[in-house]
């Protein structure tokens, strides 16, 4: 049981190092061996400054929605709709504010 363990530990983080490589190909240039030995920098770095510990890494979901409400400034729902590749209404949403709830 523990074998499959860290069999899947390793395959988490070869699938990482292959998600960074991908990344820094087109950012930086260079050869596929280039940006892997890069990628593979990144992860020994990582580990060393971070090894054993849980990091969250928010979804591209959440930092739009977290972009949209900081540059909203009560007039520009439709320019931010339209950055952002959502509808006015939904920018509206994110941007109002939370109604109190009700009394019973």
């Amino acid at each position: 049981m523990e074998r499959e363990t860290v069999n899947r530990r390793e395959a988490s983080l070869e699938w990482l190092c292959e998600q960074i490589a991908d990344v820094v190909r087109p950012e930086f240039g260079g050869s596929a061996e280039r940006s892997q030995s890069l990628a593979q920098a990144v992860m020994k770095r990582l580990r060393e400054r971070c090894g054993g510990r849980h990091i969250y890494i928010a979804s591209a979901v959440k930092l739009r929605h977290e972009a949209i409400v900081s540059e909203f400034n009560g007039r520009n729902i439709a320019e931010l709709a339209q950055k952002h590749g959502v509808s006015e209404r939904w920018v509206y949403r994110l941007t109002s504010k939370p109604k109190e709830p009700r009394k019973r």
